[in-house]
Protein backbone atom coordinates (compact mmCIF):
# COMPACT_ATOMS: atom_id res chain seq x y z
CA UNK A 1 0.00 0.00 0.00
CA UNK A 2 1.15 3.53 -0.77
CA UNK A 3 0.03 6.14 1.73
CA UNK A 4 0.18 9.91 1.18
CA UNK A 5 -0.43 12.50 3.91
CA UNK A 6 0.37 16.14 4.62
CA UNK A 7 -1.03 19.65 4.57
CA UNK A 8 -0.77 22.59 2.20
CA UNK A 9 2.12 22.18 -0.24
CA UNK A 10 3.94 19.63 1.91
CA UNK A 11 2.98 16.00 1.43
CA UNK A 12 4.85 12.79 2.11
CA UNK A 13 4.31 9.31 0.66
CA UNK A 14 5.50 5.88 1.71
CA UNK A 15 4.96 2.29 0.59
CA UNK A 16 4.29 -0.24 3.33
CA UNK A 17 2.82 -3.64 4.13
CA UNK A 18 -0.67 -3.50 5.61
CA UNK A 19 -3.52 -5.66 6.79
CA UNK A 20 -7.24 -5.01 7.10
CA UNK A 21 -9.14 -5.56 10.34
CA UNK A 22 -12.58 -4.37 11.49
CA UNK A 23 -13.00 -1.94 8.56
CA UNK A 24 -9.59 -0.35 9.27
CA UNK A 25 -6.18 -0.70 7.68
CA UNK A 26 -3.07 -1.12 9.86
CA UNK A 27 0.61 -0.70 9.02
CA UNK A 28 3.94 -0.12 10.78
CA UNK A 29 6.41 2.63 9.87
CA UNK A 30 9.53 4.10 11.43
CA UNK A 31 8.81 6.68 14.09
CA UNK A 32 11.17 9.11 12.33
CA UNK A 33 9.92 8.38 8.79
CA UNK A 34 8.76 11.29 6.66
CA UNK A 35 5.24 9.90 6.37
CA UNK A 36 4.82 10.35 10.14
CA UNK A 37 5.47 14.07 9.66
CA UNK A 38 2.68 14.17 7.11
CA UNK A 39 0.24 12.39 9.41
CA UNK A 40 1.02 14.85 12.20
CA UNK A 41 0.36 17.76 9.85
CA UNK A 42 -3.04 16.43 8.84
CA UNK A 43 -4.90 13.28 9.86
CA UNK A 44 -6.56 12.97 6.45
CA UNK A 45 -4.65 10.79 3.99
CA UNK A 46 -5.09 9.00 0.68
CA UNK A 47 -3.90 5.51 -0.17
CA UNK A 48 -3.54 3.19 -3.14
CA UNK A 49 -3.40 -0.62 -3.09
CA UNK A 50 -2.04 -2.78 -5.93
CA UNK A 51 -2.76 -6.44 -5.23
CA UNK A 52 -0.91 -8.05 -8.15
CA UNK A 53 -3.01 -6.41 -10.85
CA UNK A 54 -0.97 -3.46 -12.09
CA UNK A 55 -3.77 -2.18 -14.31
CA UNK A 56 -6.35 -2.07 -11.53
CA UNK A 57 -5.82 -0.13 -8.32
CA UNK A 58 -7.89 0.11 -5.19
CA UNK A 59 -7.70 3.67 -3.93
CA UNK A 60 -9.26 5.47 -1.01
CA UNK A 61 -9.12 8.19 1.57
CA UNK A 62 -9.58 8.26 5.31
CA UNK A 63 -8.37 9.39 8.71
CA UNK A 64 -4.98 8.26 9.96
CA UNK A 65 -3.94 7.98 13.59
CA UNK A 66 -0.61 7.09 15.20
CA UNK A 67 -1.42 4.39 17.75
CA UNK A 68 1.95 4.33 19.48
CA UNK A 69 4.98 2.02 19.60
CA UNK A 70 5.01 -1.44 18.04
CA UNK A 71 4.96 -3.29 21.38
CA UNK A 72 2.05 -1.22 22.67
CA UNK A 73 -0.40 -3.28 20.57
CA UNK A 74 0.37 -7.00 20.90
CA UNK A 75 -3.08 -7.76 19.48
CA UNK A 76 -2.19 -6.05 16.20
CA UNK A 77 1.23 -7.74 16.10
CA UNK A 78 -0.39 -11.15 16.41
CA UNK A 79 -3.03 -10.40 13.77
CA UNK A 80 -0.44 -8.93 11.36
CA UNK A 81 2.11 -11.76 11.65
CA UNK A 82 -0.61 -14.39 11.27
CA UNK A 83 -1.15 -13.04 7.74
CA UNK A 84 2.47 -12.07 6.98
CA UNK A 85 4.74 -14.30 9.13
CA UNK A 86 7.98 -12.91 7.67
CA UNK A 87 7.29 -9.54 9.33
CA UNK A 88 8.45 -10.89 12.70
CA UNK A 89 12.02 -11.11 11.40
CA UNK A 90 11.71 -7.75 9.69
CA UNK A 91 10.61 -6.06 12.91
CA UNK A 92 13.37 -7.71 14.94
CA UNK A 93 16.00 -6.59 12.42
CA UNK A 94 14.76 -3.00 12.31
CA UNK A 95 17.21 -0.57 13.91
CA UNK A 96 14.67 2.23 14.30
CA UNK A 97 11.64 2.37 16.60
CA UNK A 98 8.42 1.48 14.82
CA UNK A 99 4.92 2.85 15.38
CA UNK A 100 1.48 1.70 14.35
CA UNK A 101 -0.67 3.59 11.85
CA UNK A 102 -4.41 3.09 11.75
CA UNK A 103 -6.30 4.20 8.61
CA UNK A 104 -10.07 4.50 8.92
CA UNK A 105 -11.30 4.82 5.31
CA UNK A 106 -14.41 6.75 4.46
CA UNK A 107 -14.36 5.74 0.77
CA UNK A 108 -12.80 3.23 -1.64
CA UNK A 109 -12.53 3.39 -5.43
CA UNK A 110 -11.50 0.81 -8.00
CA UNK A 111 -9.55 2.57 -10.76
CA UNK A 112 -8.76 1.10 -14.18
CA UNK A 113 -5.42 2.67 -15.13
CA UNK A 114 -5.86 2.02 -18.88
CA UNK A 115 -9.23 3.68 -19.21
CA UNK A 116 -8.58 6.29 -16.52
CA UNK A 117 -12.02 5.60 -15.12
CA UNK A 118 -12.89 4.79 -11.54
CA UNK A 119 -15.95 3.70 -9.66
CA UNK A 120 -16.75 4.05 -6.00
CA UNK A 121 -17.24 0.66 -4.40
CA UNK A 122 -17.54 1.57 -0.73
CA UNK A 123 -18.36 4.62 1.36
CA UNK A 124 -18.77 4.79 5.12
CA UNK A 125 -20.74 7.14 7.29
CA UNK A 126 -17.79 8.49 9.27
CA UNK A 127 -19.15 11.53 11.12
CA UNK A 128 -18.07 14.83 9.60
CA UNK A 129 -17.46 17.24 12.44
CA UNK A 130 -18.34 20.83 11.56
CA UNK A 131 -15.57 23.45 11.97
CA UNK A 132 -17.64 25.17 14.67
CA UNK A 133 -18.07 21.97 16.67
CA UNK A 134 -14.39 21.08 16.26
CA UNK A 135 -13.41 24.56 17.40
CA UNK A 136 -15.54 24.28 20.53
CA UNK A 137 -14.17 20.84 21.37
CA UNK A 138 -10.60 22.06 20.93
CA UNK A 139 -11.16 24.64 23.70
CA UNK A 140 -11.70 21.87 26.30
CA UNK A 141 -14.34 23.93 28.09
CA UNK A 142 -14.45 21.44 30.96
CA UNK A 143 -11.05 22.78 32.10
CA UNK A 144 -12.25 26.40 32.33
CA UNK A 145 -12.95 26.11 36.06
CA UNK A 146 -9.16 26.05 36.54
CA UNK A 147 -9.16 29.67 35.30
CA UNK A 148 -12.45 30.84 36.87
CA UNK A 149 -11.66 29.71 40.44
CA UNK A 150 -8.44 31.77 40.91
CA UNK A 151 -10.09 34.83 39.35
CA UNK A 152 -13.08 34.47 41.68
CA UNK A 153 -10.73 34.07 44.64
CA UNK A 154 -8.79 37.20 43.69
CA UNK A 155 -12.06 39.08 43.42
CA UNK A 156 -13.45 38.02 46.79
CA UNK A 157 -10.15 38.84 48.49
CA UNK A 158 -10.55 42.39 47.14
CA UNK A 159 -13.81 43.01 48.98
CA UNK A 160 -13.51 46.07 51.21
CA UNK A 161 -10.46 47.53 49.46
CA UNK A 162 -10.40 51.25 48.72
CA UNK A 163 -10.82 52.45 45.13
CA UNK A 164 -12.07 49.09 43.91
CA UNK A 165 -13.03 48.86 40.22
CA UNK A 166 -15.46 45.96 40.05
CA UNK A 167 -16.53 46.90 36.54
CA UNK A 168 -13.21 45.47 35.29
CA UNK A 169 -13.91 41.98 36.65
CA UNK A 170 -15.80 40.65 33.55
CA UNK A 171 -12.82 41.62 31.38
CA UNK A 172 -10.46 39.77 33.72
CA UNK A 173 -12.65 36.65 33.57
CA UNK A 174 -12.77 36.77 29.77
CA UNK A 175 -9.00 37.26 29.47
CA UNK A 176 -8.36 34.34 31.84
CA UNK A 177 -10.66 32.06 29.83
CA UNK A 178 -8.99 33.04 26.56
CA UNK A 179 -5.54 32.32 28.02
CA UNK A 180 -6.73 28.94 29.30
CA UNK A 181 -8.32 28.12 25.94
CA UNK A 182 -5.24 29.19 23.98
CA UNK A 183 -2.99 27.09 26.20
CA UNK A 184 -5.28 24.07 25.76
CA UNK A 185 -5.29 24.33 21.97
CA UNK A 186 -1.53 24.89 21.57
CA UNK A 187 -0.84 22.05 24.03
CA UNK A 188 -2.99 19.63 22.01
CA UNK A 189 -1.39 20.71 18.72
CA UNK A 190 2.18 20.23 19.93
CA UNK A 191 1.42 16.97 21.76
CA UNK A 192 -0.23 15.64 18.61
CA UNK A 193 2.72 16.59 16.42
CA UNK A 194 5.14 14.98 18.86
CA UNK A 195 3.11 11.78 18.98
CA UNK A 196 2.24 12.22 22.67
CA UNK A 197 -1.53 12.32 22.03
CA UNK A 198 -2.94 9.20 20.37
CA UNK A 199 -6.33 7.48 20.27
CA UNK A 200 -5.06 5.27 23.12
CA UNK A 201 -4.67 8.00 25.75
CA UNK A 202 -6.90 10.63 27.28
CA UNK A 203 -6.73 14.21 28.49
CA UNK A 204 -6.86 15.85 25.05
CA UNK A 205 -9.71 17.18 22.94
CA UNK A 206 -9.31 14.50 20.25
CA UNK A 207 -9.96 16.88 17.33
CA UNK A 208 -6.39 16.63 15.99
CA UNK A 209 -6.00 12.89 16.53
CA UNK A 210 -9.25 12.14 14.67
CA UNK A 211 -8.61 14.69 11.91
CA UNK A 212 -11.52 17.05 12.64
CA UNK A 213 -9.03 19.94 12.65
CA UNK A 214 -5.56 20.10 11.13
CA UNK A 215 -2.56 20.87 13.32
CA UNK A 216 -1.82 23.97 11.24
CA UNK A 217 -5.36 25.34 11.71
CA UNK A 218 -5.18 24.48 15.41
CA UNK A 219 -1.95 26.42 15.85
CA UNK A 220 -3.47 29.48 14.16
CA UNK A 221 -6.57 29.08 16.33
CA UNK A 222 -4.51 29.01 19.52
CA UNK A 223 -2.52 32.10 18.49
CA UNK A 224 -5.79 33.92 17.78
CA UNK A 225 -7.07 33.10 21.28
CA UNK A 226 -3.84 34.41 22.81
CA UNK A 227 -4.14 37.52 20.64
CA UNK A 228 -7.67 38.20 21.89
CA UNK A 229 -6.45 37.84 25.49
CA UNK A 230 -3.61 40.26 24.77
CA UNK A 231 -6.03 42.88 23.40
CA UNK A 232 -8.08 42.69 26.61
CA UNK A 233 -4.85 43.03 28.60
CA UNK A 234 -3.94 46.19 26.71
CA UNK A 235 -7.42 47.61 27.35
CA UNK A 236 -7.11 46.88 31.07
CA UNK A 237 -3.65 48.47 31.12
CA UNK A 238 -5.11 51.66 29.66
CA UNK A 239 -7.91 51.62 32.25
CA UNK A 240 -5.97 50.50 35.33
CA UNK A 241 -2.29 51.09 34.66
CA UNK A 242 0.76 49.55 32.96
CA UNK A 243 1.22 47.02 35.77
CA UNK A 244 -1.50 44.93 34.13
CA UNK A 245 0.83 44.34 31.18
CA UNK A 246 3.36 42.59 33.43
CA UNK A 247 0.77 40.10 34.71
CA UNK A 248 -0.64 39.61 31.22
CA UNK A 249 2.76 39.11 29.59
CA UNK A 250 3.80 36.46 32.12
CA UNK A 251 0.49 34.62 31.67
CA UNK A 252 0.65 34.83 27.87
CA UNK A 253 4.26 33.69 27.56
CA UNK A 254 3.78 31.04 30.24
CA UNK A 255 0.69 29.66 28.51
CA UNK A 256 2.30 29.46 25.07
CA UNK A 257 5.68 28.10 26.17
CA UNK A 258 4.01 25.35 28.20
CA UNK A 259 4.39 23.21 25.08
CA UNK A 260 5.08 25.77 22.32
CA UNK A 261 8.38 27.24 21.25
CA UNK A 262 11.60 25.33 20.57
CA UNK A 263 11.19 23.14 23.66
CA UNK A 264 8.10 23.52 25.85
CA UNK A 265 8.88 23.54 29.55
CA UNK A 266 6.24 20.84 30.01
CA UNK A 267 8.77 18.45 28.46
CA UNK A 268 11.54 19.59 30.84
CA UNK A 269 9.83 18.57 34.11
CA UNK A 270 8.88 22.20 34.82
CA UNK A 271 5.14 21.86 34.23
CA UNK A 272 4.14 21.28 37.85
CA UNK A 273 5.81 24.35 39.33
CA UNK A 274 4.79 26.55 36.39
CA UNK A 275 1.12 25.52 36.57
CA UNK A 276 1.17 26.09 40.34
CA UNK A 277 2.44 29.64 39.84
CA UNK A 278 0.47 30.63 36.71
CA UNK A 279 -2.91 29.19 37.76
CA UNK A 280 -2.50 30.02 41.43
CA UNK A 281 -0.67 33.11 42.72
CA UNK A 282 -0.35 34.89 39.35
CA UNK A 283 -4.05 34.81 38.49
CA UNK A 284 -5.25 35.51 42.04
CA UNK A 285 -2.83 38.41 42.61
CA UNK A 286 -3.37 39.73 39.08
CA UNK A 287 -7.15 39.81 39.53
CA UNK A 288 -6.82 41.60 42.87
CA UNK A 289 -4.45 44.14 41.30
CA UNK A 290 -6.86 44.97 38.47
CA UNK A 291 -9.71 45.50 40.96
CA UNK A 292 -7.84 47.28 43.77
CA UNK A 293 -4.76 48.76 42.10
CA UNK A 294 -2.56 47.19 44.82
CA UNK A 295 -0.19 44.35 43.99
CA UNK A 296 1.44 43.11 47.20
CA UNK A 297 -1.44 42.43 49.56
CA UNK A 298 0.16 39.58 51.51
CA UNK A 299 -3.25 38.25 52.50
CA UNK A 300 -3.94 37.72 48.79
CA UNK A 301 -0.56 36.07 48.22
CA UNK A 302 -0.99 33.55 51.05
CA UNK A 303 -4.61 32.79 50.18
CA UNK A 304 -3.64 32.04 46.57
CA UNK A 305 -1.44 29.08 47.54
CA UNK A 306 -4.15 26.43 48.22
CA UNK A 307 -5.70 26.72 44.75
CA UNK A 308 -2.19 26.68 43.26
CA UNK A 309 -1.46 23.36 44.96
CA UNK A 310 -4.73 21.83 43.80
CA UNK A 311 -4.40 22.93 40.19
CA UNK A 312 -0.89 21.44 40.25
CA UNK A 313 -2.42 18.25 41.65
CA UNK A 314 -4.60 17.98 38.50
CA UNK A 315 -1.45 17.93 36.36
CA UNK A 316 0.27 15.55 38.78
CA UNK A 317 -2.63 13.08 38.48
CA UNK A 318 -2.41 13.37 34.70
CA UNK A 319 1.35 12.77 34.67
CA UNK A 320 1.00 9.86 37.10
CA UNK A 321 -1.50 8.21 34.78
CA UNK A 322 0.63 8.88 31.64
CA UNK A 323 3.96 7.96 33.25
CA UNK A 324 4.78 5.14 30.79
CA UNK A 325 3.45 6.78 27.63
CA UNK A 326 5.26 10.04 28.43
CA UNK A 327 8.53 8.14 28.79
CA UNK A 328 7.98 6.39 25.47
CA UNK A 329 7.32 9.77 23.80
CA UNK A 330 10.42 11.35 25.37
CA UNK A 331 8.43 13.66 27.64
CA UNK A 332 10.22 14.44 30.91
CA UNK A 333 7.92 15.13 33.86
CA UNK A 334 8.35 15.37 37.61
CA UNK A 335 6.44 12.07 37.86
CA UNK A 336 9.00 10.49 35.55
CA UNK A 337 11.88 11.79 37.65
CA UNK A 338 10.31 10.69 40.96
CA UNK A 339 9.07 7.31 39.79
CA UNK A 340 5.61 5.86 40.35
CA UNK A 341 5.68 5.79 44.15
CA UNK A 342 7.40 9.17 44.41
CA UNK A 343 4.81 10.72 42.08
CA UNK A 344 2.04 9.35 44.31
CA UNK A 345 3.67 11.02 47.32
CA UNK A 346 3.94 14.32 45.41
CA UNK A 347 0.21 14.19 44.63
CA UNK A 348 -0.77 13.45 48.24
CA UNK A 349 1.42 16.30 49.55
CA UNK A 350 -0.14 18.78 47.11
CA UNK A 351 -3.67 17.89 48.17
CA UNK A 352 -2.77 17.92 51.86
CA UNK A 353 -0.94 21.27 51.54
CA UNK A 354 -4.12 22.98 50.31
CA UNK A 355 -6.00 22.08 53.51
CA UNK A 356 -3.07 22.74 55.86
CA UNK A 357 -2.55 26.24 54.45
CA UNK A 358 -6.22 27.18 54.83
CA UNK A 359 -6.20 26.01 58.46
CA UNK A 360 -3.00 27.98 59.12
CA UNK A 361 -4.48 31.12 57.55
CA UNK A 362 -7.62 30.84 59.69
CA UNK A 363 -5.68 30.18 62.91
CA UNK A 364 -3.39 33.17 62.30
CA UNK A 365 -6.41 35.36 61.43
CA UNK A 366 -5.09 36.08 57.93
CA UNK A 367 -8.49 34.89 56.73
CA UNK A 368 -11.74 34.45 58.64
CA UNK A 369 -12.82 31.20 60.25
CA UNK A 370 -15.38 30.93 57.47
CA UNK A 371 -12.55 29.88 55.13
CA UNK A 372 -12.64 26.52 56.93
CA UNK A 373 -15.75 25.80 54.86
CA UNK A 374 -13.27 24.00 52.56
CA UNK A 375 -13.30 21.13 55.07
CA UNK A 376 -16.68 20.22 53.59
CA UNK A 377 -14.74 18.89 50.57
CA UNK A 378 -12.86 16.25 52.62
CA UNK A 379 -15.40 13.56 51.57
CA UNK A 380 -14.12 14.17 48.03
CA UNK A 381 -10.41 14.42 48.72
CA UNK A 382 -9.92 11.56 51.19
CA UNK A 383 -11.36 8.80 48.95
CA UNK A 384 -9.49 10.36 46.01
CA UNK A 385 -6.16 10.11 47.80
CA UNK A 386 -6.92 6.49 48.65
CA UNK A 387 -7.64 5.74 45.00
CA UNK A 388 -4.31 7.23 43.91
CA UNK A 389 -2.34 5.40 46.60
CA UNK A 390 -3.96 2.08 45.72
CA UNK A 391 -3.37 2.39 41.96
CA UNK A 392 -1.30 -0.65 40.91
CA UNK A 393 0.46 0.88 37.91
CA UNK A 394 0.50 3.87 35.52
CA UNK A 395 -2.31 3.90 32.98
CA UNK A 396 -4.74 2.05 35.25
CA UNK A 397 -8.41 2.97 35.14
CA UNK A 398 -8.21 4.28 38.70
CA UNK A 399 -5.73 6.96 37.68
CA UNK A 400 -7.80 7.86 34.62
CA UNK A 401 -10.67 8.76 36.94
CA UNK A 402 -8.35 10.42 39.46
CA UNK A 403 -7.48 13.31 37.15
CA UNK A 404 -11.15 14.10 36.49
CA UNK A 405 -12.00 13.87 40.20
CA UNK A 406 -9.04 16.06 41.12
CA UNK A 407 -10.39 18.72 38.77
CA UNK A 408 -13.75 18.38 40.54
CA UNK A 409 -12.01 18.70 43.90
CA UNK A 410 -10.24 21.88 42.71
CA UNK A 411 -13.60 23.34 41.68
CA UNK A 412 -15.40 22.34 44.89
CA UNK A 413 -12.54 23.42 47.18
CA UNK A 414 -12.13 26.74 45.34
CA UNK A 415 -15.87 27.44 45.40
CA UNK A 416 -16.04 26.66 49.14
CA UNK A 417 -13.08 28.94 49.83
CA UNK A 418 -14.62 31.78 47.79
CA UNK A 419 -17.99 31.42 49.53
CA UNK A 420 -16.36 31.22 52.96
CA UNK A 421 -14.27 34.34 52.38
CA UNK A 422 -17.29 36.19 50.98
CA UNK A 423 -19.40 35.31 54.04
CA UNK A 424 -16.57 36.35 56.34
CA UNK A 425 -16.20 39.68 54.54
CA UNK A 426 -19.97 40.29 54.68
CA UNK A 427 -20.11 39.63 58.42
CA UNK A 428 -16.97 41.62 59.28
Amino acid sequence: MTLSAGAGRLHWSATMFFFAHAQCLYATVGESDEIVKGVRQSSWASFAIDKGKPEVWVQGRGRVAILGPLDARPDLKEAFTSKLPFLTGFWEASRKPLVWLEIRPDAYWVTDVKSGQGREVFATDLPRVSPLRAGLRALRVVSFTAAVIPVALGAVLSIGARESRWVYLPLVVLAALLLQAGTNVINDVVDYRKGVDTPLNFGHSGVFVEGSMSARAGHAYGIALFGAAALIGVALAVLRGPGVLAFGAVGLVGGYLYTGGPKGYKYLALGDIAVFFLMGPLMVIGTSYVITGEVWLWRVVWASLPVGFLVAAILEANNLRDLDTDRQAGVRTVAGLLGFDGAKAEYVMSVAAAYVIVVALAVTRVTSWWSLLVMATLPISVPLVRVVLSAPRPGSRRLGLAMVRTAMLHMAFGAALVVGLAVGAALA
